[in-house]
């Protein structure tokens, strides 16, 4: 296992694209090539296997005003072609509400990538 700055300035670009109200990288990261996709929010509910209402969900929240992320750690490590990040950021959302996260991420690398 190895510090991962790839992984990490993957996860930030993430963070700056979500604040400036753009999904690529949203779009890129959440692949739909690999079975096995899970994301699980604070939600008992939120728990979803398809890439594509994650998708639909943060393409939802930044074309209603967005919100602007703040980081307050990251850290990423790799082995061969799985990565894992986890990290502390506030959401502001546009009516000033601040949210709290925890996020943890466990990647896998395709097509290079």
């Amino acid at each position: 296992m190895i510090r991962s700055i790839e992984l990490e300035n993957l996860i930030l670009q993430w963070y700056r694209d979500l604040s400036a109200g753009n999904t690529d990288t949203t779009n890129h990261l959440f692949s739909a090539k690999q079975s096995g996709f899970l994301a699980i929010g604070t939600d008992p509910n939120d728990w979803w296997h398809d890439p594509e209402i994650i998708k639909n969900r943060y393409q939802a929240i930044t074309s209603s005003g967005g919100f602007k992320v703040t980081v307050d750690h990251l850290e990423a490590y790799s082995e061969g072609n799985i990565g894992w990040v986890v990290s502390r950021v506030e959401y502001r959302l546009p009516n000033g509400t601040k949210l709290p996260i925890r996020q943890s991420f466990i990647l896998h690398q395709e097509d290079g990538e």
